[in-house]
């Protein structure tokens, strides 16, 4: 399964809090991939972190706690998830 977060800046500092965001999920997550965007929260443009995790072998409660973990430390009102079939290495 494909997972993707999608993590605002930080609702303090207007930053996106990268290394602290990548310490929390790599702490749970052995393998993904980050990347800068923007985005738009509540009709204001924001510096948006967005990360893919790849894993069969995901626990949705694991990925609960980090989300939970980076709403809490990175001082977010929510983090937008998706998922998709698997993603598939040639």
């Amino acid at each position: 399964m494909l997972y993707t977060l999608y993590i605002g800046a930080n609702n303090e500092t207007k930053e996106v809090e990268i290394d602290k965001a990548i310490d929390i999920i790599g702490n749970e997550f052995d393998g993904f991939t980050f990347w800068n965007a923007n985005g738009f929260w509540k009709g204001s443009q924001e510096k948006t972190l967005i990360v893919q995790i790849e894993t069969s072998k995901i626990n949705k409660e694991t990925l609960n706690i980090v989300i939970r973990t980076l709403k809490k430390e990175l001082k977010q009102d929510s983090i937008g998830l998706t998922s998709a079939d698997d993603m598939n290495f040639i």
